[in-house]
């Protein structure tokens, strides 16, 4: 089990990247503002997938993590967050 979620995280990275690249490639000339959303969030997609795949395979430990990162991600001093207000 320990392998398999090793891998689903190593395949969500790879598949975030590859998947960053393609939309940041095709939508820099006629929607910047779409690149720059997917510039701005690609890091977090392998994250949100683990979240996910914790929700499917351990139900209430993946909504617990998910509510926990999600107010941790939020707060006005999360370094690094994307929910945290630009100044």
């Amino acid at each position: 089990m320990r392998a398999a979620a090793l891998m689903f995280v190593a395949a969500a990275t790879v598949l975030a990247f590859v998947g960053r690249l393609v939309l940041v490639g095709a939508t820099r000339r006629r929607w910047p503002a779409l690149a720059a959303a997917v510039e701005r969030w690609w890091v977090w997609a392998p994250f949100a997938a683990v979240c996910l795949f914790l929700i499917w395979v351990v139900p209430p430990v993946g909504i617990v993590a998910t509510i926990v990162a999600m107010v941790l991600l939020t707060r006005g001093d999360a370094v690094g967050s994307p929910f945290r207000p630009r100044r």
